[in-house]
């Protein structure tokens, strides 16, 4: 009994370690394909799309199984709790690869346009966040966690950036407004990966403290409030 618990354990933990895998190969080939204006490259994010959401929906039911038959408590209930929200999330951010890469060849398709803006260092940092907020829950790493925490207000700030000279762009020539809600709306779904790499930092928190951060931020000093 005991040793099919843990198999029943190793294969939920190389399952999602396979699925972080694949979303992030969807990233990838979604910013990839905007940063070289190449639509082939970014529609390589569709393909992984349909594995992804079976994979949540194995996982989901691998899970719930689980819960029927081990009766998980103490770590081991923590772990089950936490990675449910870690595969959910990472079909999520797998949907936010796929908004990218439709911007990306839409963009790719215009005759003209501008630069990217601060497009590439908003990938970069979603680049980062996404692989140590993986690398941090699968190791259970919490300060590599609290790194990714604290990376997300660049990419916030980034972000806003974006939105701004976007507005500029257009008041300047009004012919660029197409352009600039492509910009925009992959902006903000970099953004929104961000915000799921958090969710996978926190729960690597609530895995190995038993705290729930969610709407803690511990790189900011107790008190203190954003201008």
């Amino acid at each position: 009994m005991e040793r099919h618990f843990e198999k029943q354990l190793e294969f939920i933990m190389a399952e999602v370690r396979r699925m972080a895998d694949i979303v992030s190969d969807a990233f990838e080939a979604a910013t990839t394909g905007l940063s070289e204006r190449d639509p082939v490259v970014a529609s390589h994010a569709f393909e992984s799309e349909k594995q992804v959401n079976e994979m949540e929906l194995e996982l989901d039911n691998q899970i719930v199984e689980f819960f029927a038959l081990q009766h998980p408590v103490a770590t081991d209930l923590r772990f089950m709790l936490a990675t449910q929200k870690v595969v959910n999330d990472l079909e999520r951010l797998s949907d936010h690869c796929v908004n990218v890469a439709q911007s990306a060849i839409s963009l790719a398709n215009l005759n003209r346009g501008p630069g990217l803006s601060e497009l590439p260092d908003m990938i970069e940092g979603c680049r980062i966040m996404l692989r140590d907020s993986v690398r941090s829950f699968l190791t259970r790493d919490v300060v590599l966690a609290n790194e990714v925490l604290e990376r997300d207000d660049r990419v916030d700030g980034l972000n806003r950036l974006v939105v701004r000279h976007v507005i500029d762009l257009v008041n300047a020539e009004k012919a660029n407004i197409e352009i600039g809600l492509d910009i925009i709306r992959i902006s903000r779904n970099l953004e929104r990966i961000g915000d799921l790499c958090c969710n996978f930092a926190e729960e690597t928190v609530f895995l190995v403290e038993g705290r729930n951060i969610k709407h803690a931020n511990p790189a900011k000093p107790e008190g203190v409030v954003e201008a």
